[in-house]
């Protein structure tokens, strides 16, 4: 077992696991592999053998998460939140390998700017998550109608979910 936990904060990936001065000067892109799997460049993935271990991380990632004030909340979350469970699983007979991956999501609420009242950055981050909250709407609604197009590249938030939401991945809401 191993993790990984990012956020996607104005449209921009950002790796929770990672201090941010050692993220300076990398870049986080969405990449497919071989398989079709989505996959984050330079994102520090853990492996984890305890529970403690795995709470340890999930609390250094939520003391690096993007928060801040706004009309409406003390404390706002400013970026969507994936944690990763990447699990891996071998046949020692047959010498197979199977894999996966468990997608734990933390949206940031949409926001109507003229009740917060957002200027400047918070109104650029309430854009941002506006939009990508409405691209996820919209690769769900093409999903139910069985579109032959789903636009999950319109967001890094529905690129990165396109595995849980489509084929044979399982999503619940």
């Amino acid at each position: 077992l191993s993790v990984s936990i990012l956020e996607i904060y104005n449209e921009s990936i950002f790796d929770l696991l990672a201090s941010r001065r050692t993220q300076q000067n990398k870049t986080h892109e969405i990449k497919t592999d071989k398989s079709g799997n989505c996959f984050v460049t330079n994102l520090r993935k853990v492996k984890v053998s305890s529970a403690e271990q795995l709470h340890r991380l999930t609390r250094q990632a939520s003391e690096q998460a993007s928060r801040s004030a706004t009309n409406m909340n003390a404390k706002s979350s400013r970026a969507h939140t994936l944690f990763r469970l990447h699990v891996e699983g071998r046949n020692t007979m047959s010498k197979q390998t199977v894999q996966s991956v468990l997608s734990l999501v933390d949206l940031a609420g949409s926001e109507r700017v003229s009740k917060t009242q957002a200027q400047g950055e918070r109104f650029e981050e309430a854009k941002n998550i506006n939009a990508s909250l409405s691209s996820l709407g919209n690769c769900v609604k093409a999903l139910a109608e069985n579109s032959n197009h789903v636009p999950y590249r319109n967001s890094k938030l529905t690129y990165l979910l396109h595995s849980a939401l489509a084929g044979s991945g399982k999503t619940a809401f």
